[in-house]
């Protein structure tokens, strides 16, 4: 059995990439087949994106793929502040100015 192609896309034989739903599907030459979520996508509703099997006499079925990608808790990134102020005056500090999550 092989697969012939994917979300629509008929494969051939060399290294592709797909679009699917949210994401990238990449098979190399080998056919290694990798899905790589688009940056910062999560959903707990699963991707879903068809794909095509031959048996190589004429027999063919479908069936979908579903990949549910998960969220992950991003590390914050903090960013050294900087201030100057003269000598016998103030200075307002805001240290989450610069900062941000990861994304």
């Amino acid at each position: 059995m092989t697969i012939t192609s994917i979300n629509g896309t008929t494969l051939t034989g060399l290294a592709q990439t797909i679009t699917v739903p949210n994401g990238t599907v990449n098979i190399s030459a080998t056919g290694v087949i990798t899905f790589t979520p688009d940056a910062n996508f999560n959903s707990a509703t699963a991707i879903s994106f068809p794909y095509v099997i031959s048996d190589g006499n004429g027999g063919t079925a479908t069936a979908n793929q579903l990949i549910t990608v998960t969220s992950v808790n991003d590390n914050p990134v903090a960013v050294d502040d900087v201030y100057t102020v003269a000598e016998d005056n103030t200075v307002t500090l805001n240290p989450l100015a610069l900062d941000s999550f990861c994304k």
